[in-house]
């Protein structure tokens, strides 16, 4: 799920291997945003300009990343590739699918010189970079390929636990935490729950209208979570039944959260009268 901390685990992680052993955790990891446009290798490889005079080869951004790698084989490299299912991964990947297990030489250009400082290839895949993806499921999105998946090991990130984030913030309102560590426990089976990115937004909304001192607590909050977690409702009859959506307004009259009391209703007509529940109509 979105905002449960999977980059931040992993780059925090790197560093921390990398603080250690005393090596540099600006050169020895690299963070790719992988983007939409990521339809061949070479954003991430580099490419030859031939239109140059004499040609030009243009780095990617994993290009000195690698390059580095395989000059300094006994150093560990960290390697995090952003949102890879925004883009096709067996496009982007290619060179990496080509030569990871089979060590055959990872090729730069076809040019028999250096160019530009990149030598036309390396004799295999670096294998002192580990490598990790994230990965969030949503419209638009490409499931990943088999020929990736037997690559790498899969985990899924779904379990959020609001009472031990909110324990870290004793200054926070009680009826606050108890409203949504429920409201997380209700929506769990849904996979339509919030993680600590929201929760942390919700807060400081909230905070921020304290200040303020013009709109009660329980209004803010019922603004939060209308504008932070009912927004990516979304699924069928087979997750939102009629129990669900009773539970859900029954939790918003104990709270006293009426603008989300009006969504949900709206939301569960709207499942009885044509199958499907979205929050944007």
């Amino acid at each position: 799920m979105t905002g449960v901390g999977k980059s931040n685990l992993i780059w925090d992680y790197a560093g921390v291997i990398l603080q250690d052993l005393g090596l540099s955790t600006e050169k020895n990891r690299l963070l790719v945003s992988v983007q939409t446009n990521f339809r061949d290798p070479s954003p991430l490889f580099g490419y030859v300009n031939s239109f140059a005079e004499p040609s030009v080869f243009v780095y990617g951004l994993m290009t000195q990343f690698l390059l580095d790698a395989h000059q300094n084989p006994t150093e560990p490299y960290f390697l995090l590739l952003d949102e890879t299912n925004l883009a096709k991964m067996e496009q982007y990947l290619a060179p990496l699918i080509s030569t990871f297990e089979v060590n055959a030489p990872l090729v730069f250009h076809n040019h028999p010189q250096v160019l530009s400082g990149v030598p036309k290839s390396i004799s295999s895949w670096p294998n002192n970079i580990w490598i990790a993806g994230t990965m969030n499921f949503e419209m638009g999105a490409h499931p990943p390929p088999d020929k990736i998946l037997d690559r790498a090991h899969s985990i899924e990130l779904w379990d959020v636990n609001v009472e031990e984030w909110f324990a870290l913030r004793p200054t926070c309102s009680r009826s606050v935490r108890d409203c949504l560590v429920e409201l997380s426990v209700i929506l769990r089976p849904t996979l339509c729950h919030f993680g600590y990115r929201s929760l942390e937004s919700m807060l400081q909304y909230i905070q921020a209208g304290m200040v303020l001192g013009t709109v009660s607590e329980h209004r803010l909050l019922d603004e939060a979570i209308l504008s932070k977690v009912l927004p990516k409702v979304k699924g069928g009859r087979q997750r939102w039944t009629n129990d669900l959506c009773t539970c859900l307004i029954d939790w918003c009259i104990q709270y006293e959260l009426q603008c989300c009391r009006l969504k949900i209703e709206a939301l569960r007509t709207q499942v009885n009268s044509v199958g499907v529940v979205r929050f944007w109509n």
